[in-house]
């Protein structure tokens, strides 16, 4: 079942027999805009939904376009009450406001930065060992010769590395086996990539 409005403006219960997801937003006066639960087959999240104008001005209308940002503010069972719920999603709201952006991404991105390459490469390990199919021996031993190949770089922090820096390693492996260096930044991408999604 899921919540809906009749035509005389009553909250009924009415069937969702394919039990898609829906939202219940929160009209309490210390709510902030858009702010309510998801309410899923397995859980409840509170949410913040959110029109933000961007920054940038439409040329042709003359004005700001704007886009829906859709934030999860946490699992309902994280928080003590609905009043801290309310708390950190005004917070959540007042970054959105400034930045136009989603704050849990602009989060993942200065935690991202901060990751060593090594802690980059151990995370991905774990992944890959905490699969329901873990990965298979072979498969490690090659990640482990990828992040060997890059273990002067093991205590830098990705957002130290530039560009160039990435090119002089790469030929400096391609000039004795091209594979390996193709191989070597495409295990090193995928480690970053998956601490970003995790």
């Amino acid at each position: 079942m899921k919540p809906a409005l009749n035509d005389a403006g009553k909250v009924v219960f009415e069937p969702n027999p394919e039990q898609k997801p829906y939202i219940v937003f929160d009209d309490h006066r210390e709510a902030p805009v858009g702010f309510g639960v998801k309410v899923s087959l397995t859980k409840k999240t509170y949410v913040i939904q959110r029109r933000v104008s961007s920054s940038e001005r439409s040329v042709s209308e003359g004005k700001k376009p704007s886009s829906v940002l859709k934030v999860k503010v946490g699992n309902v069972s994280d928080f003590p009450s609905i009043d801290n719920a309310r708390e950190v999603a005004g917070e959540l709201v007042q970054t959105m406001i400034t930045t136009k952006r989603n704050p849990n991404k602009i989060k993942r991105e200065l935690y991202l930065a901060e990751l060593t390459v090594s802690e980059a490469f151990a995370q991905y390990r774990n992944h890959l060992l905490g699969r329901t199919k873990p990965a298979k021996p072979n498969t490690l031993n090659v990640l482990n010769k990828a992040e060997n190949r890059l273990k002067e770089w093991q205590n830098l922090r990705i957002k130290d590395l530039t560009g160039n820096e990435i090119l002089r390693k790469f030929d400096e492996i391609a000039s004795r086996a091209r594979t390996a260096a193709e191989q070597t930044f495409r295990w090193a991408n995928v480690a970053v990539k998956t601490c970003n999604r995790d």
